[in-house]
């Protein structure tokens, strides 16, 4: 329709866009539209929905890589990195995407046990004091200049479930640093 376009124009959309429902979780999308008439397409009922540009993250190796953090506290705790052919990825595509392969674990581990760059996390902390929150977590990418996109903060991300694969046991090294910035935020005095 004219109104949902000249919204979608004021809003500064390009395309592709994503589309999805306003409260729903999990990486349920829409779909990705190419122009407004698909927007109105996906828009089935009278629900709220978003829609934002699609940024094509993908890196030079022609995988999408998507980033968690959490904050607690003053600390940022790196919980994942997770790969995949598609840009929508979410945990439980872990294990059915190239389980254990030794070069994803290691970029895994290399962030888990030195951190993240400093131009990445100079823009988690930007968002940090812009959010206000003793506690939330933010997913991310992260583009081959060293740009984060930004895919979602949420106060009520899931910090669990790991995966019952033994090849990802090393990621449950987040689990000290989680906990003590909890009983840091909890007991400050000690």
């Amino acid at each position: 329709t004219a109104s949902l376009e000249r919204a979608l124009e004021r809003a500064g959309i390009t395309w592709p866009a994503i589309v999805r429902e306003a409260g729903t979780h999990a990486g349920r999308v829409s779909g990705l539209a190419h122009n407004p008439a698909q927007v109105a397409a996906m828009i089935r009922n009278r629900s709220d929905y978003f829609v934002t540009s699609f940024v094509n993250f993908r890196s030079a190796d022609l995988l999408f890589r998507k980033h968690r953090v959490f904050f607690i506290g003053k600390r940022h705790i790196f919980r994942h990195l997770l790969h995949g052919m598609h840009w929508n990825i979410h945990a439980k595509n872990r294990e059915g995407f190239r389980p254990g392969d030794p070069q994803m674990v290691a970029e895994e581990k290399h962030i888990l046990e030195h951190g993240l760059p400093a131009k990445v996390t100079d823009v988690l902390e930007a968002v940090r004091e812009t959010v206000g929150l003793d506690y939330f977590g933010i997913d991310f990418g992260i583009m081959p200049d060293g740009d984060v996109v930004l895919f979602e903060t949420n106060a009520t991300m899931n910090f669990f479930p790991f995966s019952e694969m033994p090849c990802f046991d090393y990621v449950r090294a987040c689990l000290k640093p989680a906990q003590d910035a909890v009983n840091e935020l909890l007991y400050p005095e000690g």
